[in-house]
């Protein structure tokens, strides 16, 4: 599917007959709120501008676009879903920086998910213990390298058999995302 997508938005930005593209990331870490991301490109010698299509790519944890590599800069927008007590923040980049890292709403609560959470021993030998979430809709490592394992979602305690080294596990629940360096030895 999301192949499709990027092969859609390429096959549209391309109908406009520019030879070259280029590609970006947006990160955006929010703890709070679900939000929507919306973005802009613009090219001042052509005097032209489109919008940006997203799609997510879970192995990086951002969004990805593309761009003509003719474009002079970027605007991207996360803007808040719902009741959500944060406001709409945009971005403006030249083409030159084509990674946008949003810190989107982190509000403290006082009752976070991150803080019900309990996860051991870490370092991790052998095992890896995660209590305290009810409802786990999606776990899995992250090595530096970009590598993803995903982990049984219903199980408390998850064999590790992974390489030594940094990685982080990412705990998707009930609309929140959790990210905790993990040691491997």
């Amino acid at each position: 599917m999301r192949k499709y997508i990027l092969a859609l938005a390429l096959f549209l930005i391309s109908t406009i007959s520019f030879s070259q593209f280029v590609s970006g990331n947006v990160f955006v870490s929010s703890t709070l709120c679900q939000y929507n991301i919306t973005g802009q490109w613009s090219d001042s010698t052509l005097n032209i501008a489109g919008n940006l299509q997203f799609v997510y790519d879970s192995a990086i944890v951002a969004w990805k676009f593309i761009v003509p590599d003719t474009a002079s800069q970027i605007e991207i927008c996360v803007s808040p879903v719902d009741s959500c007590p944060c406001s709409t923040y945009c971005m403006t980049q030249p083409i030159s920086n084509l990674s946008f890292n949003f810190q989107f709403c982190n509000i403290t609560k006082t009752n976070t998910l991150e803080n019900e959470i309990r996860i051991y021993p870490n370092p991790v030998t052998n095992y890896l213990l995660i209590d305290g979430i009810l409802k786990i809709d999606e776990i899995y490592l992250l090595s530096l390298s970009g590598m993803v394992t995903k982990l049984d979602r219903s199980l408390k305690r998850h064999n590790i058999d992974l390489d030594s080294g940094i990685y982080f596990l990412v705990i998707n629940s009930q609309n929140s995302t959790i990210r905790k360096k993990i040691i491997i030895e």
